[in-house]
């Protein structure tokens, strides 16, 4: 009597089904949310770094367009004076910006960049009330006040 074969009895390999990637695992998740949250983050101190030079850019612009004005040399010079202005009591305390004029503005001016712009103060008091400005003074005057503006900081949130 020949017992049957046992080899006979079993069945092919057969492979297991593929290994599903949804559901991730807890891991994953708390990856994404860590990453969604690094995401939102980052674009949140961008948008704030952004704002905080809006009036840089805006004063920027504003010193530009003065040139294509129909405005005097000394009507350009002003402007770009009151720009400044403006700009400084964004940037620094309104009490200490506001009630500087003459020399303490141009000393403010020259404390509050890398290199001082303003050096000559007597050549800028006098041109500010003077009729006869020549447009090369005036020219350099908004050049300097370009450069000062583009060395301001960020402006604090506190100021």
């Amino acid at each position: 009597m020949n017992a049957p074969d046992p080899l006979t009895q079993l069945r092919d390999v057969h492979l297991p089904d593929a290994v599903s990637a949804w559901p991730p695992a807890p891991g994953w998740w708390l990856l994404a949310l860590f990453v969604v949250i690094g995401l939102i983050a980052l674009i949140r101190s961008l948008w704030r770094h952004y704002q905080r030079r809006a009036y840089v850019r805006e004063a920027r612009l504003k010193l530009q367009a003065l040139s294509l004005q129909p405005l005097s040399p000394q009507q350009q010079l002003q402007q770009a004076n009151d720009i400044l202005k403006r700009c400084a009591m964004t940037a620094y305390p309104k009490s200490s910006v506001a009630s500087l004029s003459g020399e303490s503005w141009l000393v403010f001016l020259d404390q509050h960049c890398k290199t001082p712009l303003f050096g000559d103060h007597a050549r800028w008091l006098e041109s500010w009330f003077r009729y006869d400005v020549s447009a090369d003074l005036s020219r350099d005057f908004i050049q300097r006040a370009e450069r000062w503006v583009q060395q301001q900081p960020r402006k604090n949130r506190h100021v």
